[in-house]
């Protein structure tokens, strides 16, 4: 396990900064990010200790977002570049957030380690959905409850530049999606109660809306069963 209090890393690739400081970067934060917090906020109000894992930090706002509302917060990212970025971020912002750069579907923590996991962005960018599903279930305490959000298969936002702008430039390895059905599928095989799963995210990376009825992200709420078939 290493914890990251470092300098900036160095400026991500030209077209990556571009997304970042253009349309991609306002209907993240704008747009996407409201939606996706709302979703994370009423669906942890039932955790009654307020320790949370996130697992691939995104933009870094759910993390700073939960321990401002006094949340322990712990960070996982694979690439140490991110890891190295979000504590400077945290450091200046004076939020107590522990980062550690792991693999994602290998996190140094024991069984049953957490109450609570969101993980927005993530599962694309693990080596095994599977077993990035497996490694949520693992970690999470019997009855605790985690969000795990990705992009659709075949939608707008399904793609390596737009990935990047979410996640700051610091890719580690190229992006997977699924469709809905392989959402689903994945989440039901690694023993993780499914409750619910949501539409979000109905713009476009370049601003304005999808199609009427169509929708970019998908959001499910999950739980881990007090005894599970899996242990």
């Amino acid at each position: 396990m290493h914890t990251f209090w470092c300098t900036m890393p160095p400026s991500p690739p030209q077209f990556v900064s571009a997304l970042l400081n253009g349309p991609i970067a306002k209907t993240v934060k704008e747009k996407l990010f409201p939606e996706v917090w709302y979703v994370v906020e009423q669906w942890f109000a039932g955790v009654k200790e307020k320790r949370v894992l996130e697992i691939g930090y995104g933009v870094g706002r759910v993390s700073r977002a939960l321990a401002l509302l006094g949340w322990q917060v712990t960070v996982a990212d694979p690439a140490e570049a991110a890891c190295s970025y979000l504590g400077e971020q945290f450091k200046k912002k004076k939020v107590e957030v522990e980062v550690v750069q792991s693999l994602l579907d290998s996190l140094p923590f024991a069984n049953d380690s957490f109450p609570a996991i969101v993980a927005i962005n993530a599962l694309e960018i693990s080596s095994s959905s599977d077993s990035f599903a497996r490694e949520v279930h693992r970690l999470l305490m019997p009855g605790g409850r985690a969000v795990i959000a990705s992009f659709r298969k075949f939608s707008p936002w399904a793609n390596g530049p737009v990935i990047s702008g979410v996640r700051q430039g610091f890719n580690h390895l190229p992006p997977q999606f699924q469709s809905t059905e392989q959402f689903i599928a994945t989440i039901k095989d690694s023993g993780l109660k499914l409750h619910d799963i949501l539409d979000r995210c109905a713009f476009l990376p370049v601003g304005g809306k999808v199609p009427l009825g169509f929708k970019s992200m998908m959001i499910a709420l999950v739980e881990k069963p007090l005894t599970s078939s899996n242990e």
